[in-house]
């Protein structure tokens, strides 16, 4: 029976209806045209790599009524029609024949094809829009299963002309057709048709092989990149479309459409680009990295249109790049892309990339426990970070602990790099960036410190807008280089930022409304951050800086507590600009503030005024600033640590500053510093004496750089200071020159002081050589003090300093059983006084703290320090001696090339010589072959016992925590600054830090190491630790109205520290240094 076609076409859907047919659970939102910037449309060949066939696609003008009902009508008939119509094509075609135009019919299980609308009537009951019963369809109708459909997209600039990406469940081979319609609607009546038949049927179409999944898991773990559990791992068959640029001569510009099958995997942290069975040329030229990291997406969008979707990632040292990808999966793809981004910044409310989608893909919220992220994620977003620049983990070192008398608060202290295979000394610009970003995405952490690490290569680094990279998001775009954009963004949207410590960071260089000081300024300007503490000391600050910082100091919304400007070479107006912009903002609430290094002088008046008026002030550092004459404005304060270093003070002032001591004010004081203030020995011991006198031993005095030579008849007043059982528990006299009789003496009354326990003796030098009767001095102080925990005789590089005289003092550390840190650093000692130190500790099981770098290390001397480490069992903290590791390594370097050069010589001479010439010659040329052989061999060699140590020292760490964990298991050991043992207390240096609070140090981040199981303490190294973990109990957080990505968060104080990647052990500097500092022996 013939249809009569018009009555076909009103039976059904109307074309109106069709055109806005979509999937029912997809919520349409008004989307822009899809165009691309293509100036010729798709040529006539398409091709297709790897196990593709070549199509052709050919244009039809006329129109034959297209008809298509609803799925959801026909899901109980599997007969039944889903969609119909006259369409040319490129299916089976050859090539004298590029398409063909025919009347295809798709059913609930594949697409048909006939040559007229009559001959498929033949097959269906077009009333009935289902099969005819008892009617078989042979295979030479048949174009394509549903099970094969991979993708159907649109060919680029045609509302008329779509693909159909499929494979052939047999053969495997992908395969294109090209359809060709005569309206925009009925392509598009088609499209929908074809994406709802994948849609309904999607865990069947175009599934992956079970080879191919191997394979793309194999290469996740490559990069220890696999998610738990393994068999819900994304893996999916798709296409990547890519626009070749093949331009002719009547058009420049055109284009050619490249389909590469891909097989598309999501990761942790990165997603994969992999080839379909193998890597074919077609995919080397398209796919330029087979894995991007998740965080390098910059933009998403999907229409809903067709099954195409587009990523912008970014890229290292380029522009950013647009990747185009068909699947049916492609709802499944986007949205967990965004749920794996979302579990690495699940605290940050802000997706960190655009999005152009559907409203039914726009809600994500992350599938992790955030109960169990003890370090608030830190680690895990830095990983994606690296990832997603190519970037080695192992190079980064961080410190992460909490902040007292604030429950939950963190504290994250940037420490300068390591140095992994020989890498830079410094952070490069996009490690610094991978830094910022994930600080950024992370806004848990309420005090942030980078002192001490160079940022001048992010304050350099212009911003593009190309290059997404330095393109930032939230409002800091408009800043025109990266570092202050960065800082823009970080203080905007980290509400809990409190406190920053750039100091030497080598920031302010590029000036004006550029600097980043200025942006911090103009921040504080806004109301809208918190921060109160400002630490921007060795840095380079101009009068506009000075302006935009003092503007956001009145404005800020937070009262000023902390402020330092040392070293910044300001003039007496900018620091009298800065005290009065302190006295006008509520000063009660200053607790810190350092002016040190500046102009030498400014009003006494205002400094006088500001300390009546700063009432919890604890830190006052004042260092040549001859403006700290009258000590008695102090007693009314709470000072902690006052430093008033070279200032000249007459002995009028100190008597008044000894009457201080002794007040009730100074009973707090924990740091006091009168370094190189010209003073004799005379008023060191009158200071000393007062401290004594005082009800506050646990005081560290700081009196170095002095000229207590200059007045010789006073020194016995200090050594009798020094021999009374009384005065600071910590001293320093680093800095000073002494004549060889004297600093005999004064090594003689250390030997027999009963109250120092940390010991600074740094930088020291005598006038000339030092004597065997002061070295056998020394020797006794290290064989009969038994109060000296922490000892620093590191830094003198004068020849007739320690280091050439000091090996022979080691001889009384082997009985020494008081000291726990030792440091030697800098003395130019030489491998024969390593070698001798390694002798004489060999039987020493106290000492815990090593320093031995600068020392002009060969590689014997490693070995001796790496057998001493192995041997002893107790060395638990040993700083990486990256610099005499650099300087031996260019030393062998040099000296290969030179033993190379002279083996020519040699040569040459051997082979154009005769007789008792060419016998010298030849033995002259062994020597030098075997001197040669023996420098690459300890060339080769040195860093692997460099790595040795470090992990001898990882390894007694380890034994060391169980071993505490044994002897006080109901307590978790606690984490201290620096590595001192449990009966030390900290050093001079790291007193002035700051408290001794819950810390954990990250020094690498690599995965997978075979130690990382041994710890037995509460607070674990890695995630692979046996001991059990604290519970935390959530407590919920009061929220945005608009903050639905997370429901709570963490405010406890008892979280267990940073986990360092499945242990980085394995990295040349992995070691911590947690211990408890309350234990006591």
């Amino acid at each position: 029976m013939m249809v009569d076609h018009s009555r076909v076409k009103t039976y059904g859907v109307s074309p109106n209806h069709m055109a806005h047919m979509v999937i029912p659970e997809r919520q349409r939102t008004p989307m822009p045209s899809r165009s691309m910037d293509y100036n010729q449309p798709i040529s006539s060949g398409a091709s297709i790599s790897g196990f593709t066939r070549t199509s052709s696609v050919s244009s039809s003008n006329s129109s034959i009524p297209q008809r298509s009902l609803s799925m959801s009508s026909r899901h109980s008939d599997s007969t039944a029609i889903v969609h119909m119509g006259a369409v040319t094509h490129t299916f089976d075609t050859t090539v004298f024949s590029k398409s063909r135009r025919e009347y295809c019919v798709l059913t609930h299980y594949e697409l048909l094809r006939f040559k007229t609308s009559q001959k498929a009537n033949q097959f269906f009951d077009f009333t009935l829009m289902k099969k005819r019963p008892n009617v078989k369809v042979s295979k030479s109708h048949h174009m394509l299963s549903k099970e094969g459909i991979i993708g159907v997209h649109y060919v680029p600039q045609s509302n008329t002309t779509f693909r159909i990406e499929h494979v052939d469940p047999l053969s495997k081979v992908i395969s294109s057709i090209c359809i060709f319609t005569s309206l925009q609607q009925d392509a598009i009546g088609w499209v929908n048709a074809l994406r709802r038949l994948a849609q309904d049927n999607l865990s069947h179409i175009s599934p992956i092989t079970s080879a191919e999944r191997s394979m793309a898991i194999e290469r996740m773990l490559k990069q220890r990149d696999t998610t738990d559990p393994v068999d819900e791992i994304l893996v999916k068959q798709i296409v990547l479309k890519h626009q070749r640029q093949k331009p002719t001569s009547d058009n420049p510009h055109a284009s050619k459409e490249i389909i590469v099958p891909v097989t598309f995997a999501i990761g942790k942290s990165s997603f994969y680009i992999l080839p379909h069975g193998f890597a074919d040329d077609e995919y080397k030229k398209v796919v330029f990295r087979d894995r991007h990291g998740l965080l390098t997406i910059q933009h998403i969008s999907y229409s809903g249109r067709d099954d195409s979707f587009e990523l912008t990632v970014r890229n290292v040292a380029k522009d950013s790049q647009k990747l185009l990808f068909v699947s049916s999966h492609c709802e499944d793809i986007i949205r967990q892309l965004r749920v794996s981004i979302s579990n690495l910044v699940p605290f940050y409310p802000i997706p960190p990339y655009t999005l152009d989608i559907v409203d039914a893909l726009t809600r994500v919220e992350p599938t992790i426990d955030i109960s169990k992220l003890g370090d608030r994620g830190f680690d895990a977003l830095l990983e994606g970070y690296c990832a997603a620049m190519n970037l080695d983990k192992r190079r980064f070192s961080f410190t992460i602990s909490s902040i007292p008398d604030m429950p939950g608060a963190r504290h994250i202290n940037v420490n300068p790099p390591n140095e992994i295979n020989e890498s830079p000394a410094v952070y490069s610009k996009y490690e610094l960036l991978a830094v910022f970003r994930a600080l950024r995405h992370n806004v848990t952490f309420r005090d942030i410190d980078f002192s001490n690490v160079n940022l001048h290569p992010l304050e350099q680094w212009p911003a593009r807008t190309e290059d997404g990279w330095t393109n930032s998001l939230e409002g800091g775009a408009a800043i025109d280089n990266v570092l202050s954009s960065e800082l823009w963004s970080l203080f905007m949207h980290n509400k809990k930022l409190r406190k920053i410590d750039f100091t030497n960071c080598g920031i302010g260089k590029c000036g004006g409304s550029k600097s980043a000081i200025h942006v911090i300024g103009k921040t504080m300007e806004s109301r809208q951050i918190g921060l109160n503490a400002i630490h921007i000391g060795k840095n380079q600050i101009t009068d506009v800086d000075i302006d935009a910082l003092l503007a956001g100091v009145k404005a800020n919304r937070k009262a000023l507590k902390e402020l330092s400007v040392a070293y910044c070479g300001l003039s007496r107006n900018q620091l009298e600009r800065i005290v009065e912009c302190i006295l006008s903002a509520m000063p009660a609430h200053l607790r810190h503030l350092d002016l040190s290094h500046n102009y030498t002088y400014f009003s006494e008046e205002l400094l006088s005024s500001l300390l009546r008026r700063c009432a919890h002030l604890s830190t006052l550092k004042m260092r040549k600033c001859n403006v700290m004459t009258d000590f008695n404005t102090l007693s009314q304060l709470h000072i902690q640590s006052l430093d008033v270093g070279r200032i000249g003070l007459s002995d009028h002032q100190v008597s008044t500053l000894c009457n201080w001591i002794q007040s009730p004010s100074f009973d707090k004081v924990r740091r006091l510093g009168v370094d190189n203030c010209g003073f004799k020995s005379r008023q060191v011991s009158a200071i000393i004496q007062a401290i004594g006198r005082s009800n506050n031993r646990e005081v560290e005095l700081v009196a170095g750089a002095n000229p207590y030579m200059s007045e010789p008849s006073s020194l016995g007043l200090l050594w009798t200071a020094l021999a009374v059982p009384s005065g600071p528990s910590a001293l320093s006299l680093a800095n000073t020159e002494w004549e060889d009789a004297v600093l005999h003496e004064l090594f003689t009354s250390l030997t027999h002081n009963r109250t120092i326990k940390t010991l600074d003796l740094s930088g020291i030098s005598t006038t000339k050589a030092i004597s065997n009767e002061t070295v056998h001095a020394l020797a006794g102080m290290f064989e009969q003090n038994r109060v000296i925990e922490d000892l620093d005789l590191g830094g003198g590089e004068n020849a007739r300093g320690l280091g050439p005289a000091l090996a022979g003092a080691f001889i009384g550390l082997a009985t020494n059983t008081r000291l726990r840190c030792l440091r030697l650093g800098n003395l130019q000692m030489g491998p024969a006084g390593v070698i001798e130190l390694q002798k004489c500790l060999v039987n020493n099981r106290t000492i815990q703290e090593l320093h031995i770098d600068q020392n002009n290390l060969n590689i014997e001397a490693f070995m001796a320090i790496q057998k001493l480490v192995s041997e002893s069992g107790s060395i638990i903290f040993l700083p990486r001696p990256n610099l005499d590791l650099r300087r031996e390594q260019r030393r062998l370097d040099a000296l290969a090339q030179a033993l190379i050069e002279s083996q020519s010589e040699s040569q040459f001479l051997l082979v154009y010589s005769t007789g008792a010439d060419a016998r010298k010659a030849k033995s002259q040329f062994e020597v030098q072959t075997t001197a040669r052989q023996a420098t690459e061999r300890d060339r080769a060699q040195i860093g692997k016992v460099v790595e040795d140590i470090m992990r001898a020292v990882a390894i007694n760490k380890q034994r060391w925590n169980a071993q505490q964990a044994t002897i006080n298991p109901a307590s978790p050991i606690q984490l201290s600054p620096g590595g001192l043992s449990p009966i030390q207390i900290p050093s001079l240096r790291e007193r002035d830090r700051g408290e001794s609070s819950s810390k954990i140090t990250s020094f690498a981040g690599s995965r997978a190491s075979q130690y990382s199981n041994m710890t037995g303490s509460d607070f674990y190294d890695s995630p692979n630790a046996l001991a059990p973990i604290t519970p935390l109990t959530p407590k919920p957080l009061t929220q945005s109205p608009h903050d639905w990505r997370y429901k709570k968060v963490l405010d406890r104080d008892d979280m267990e520290p940073l986990a360092l990647g499945q242990a980085y052990l394995d990295a040349v500097d992995a070691y911590t240094s947690i211990i408890d500092t309350n234990y006591k022996i």
